[in-house]
């Protein structure tokens, strides 16, 4: 998959569910071992640029939804 159609799912996925408004942002990262990570601290989602582009639009739709997942779940935690 393109990672520019890969950007676009990110970004309406997370601000569907506000996580934009609230300051999160979205980014791609050099992992080869996981898809996908939500770092709390910096308040990012991100993707591997590698899998993304080695994988389909499921795929990434899949994982965006789960660390948007993440970051709701932690949220009513708090």
């Amino acid at each position: 998959m393109k990672l520019s159609s890969a950007t676009k799912i990110a970004m309406t996925l997370m601000k569907e569910h506000g996580l934009l408004d609230n300051g999160w942002k979205f980014t791609y990262d050099r992992a080869v071992r996981r898809f996908g990570c939500c770092n709390y601290k910096e308040m990012t989602i991100s993707l591997s640029k590698k899998l993304v582009e080695l994988n389909e639009e499921a795929e990434v739709i899949d994982t965006v939804q789960h660390g948007v997942d993440e970051v709701l779940a932690g949220q009513e935690g708090r």
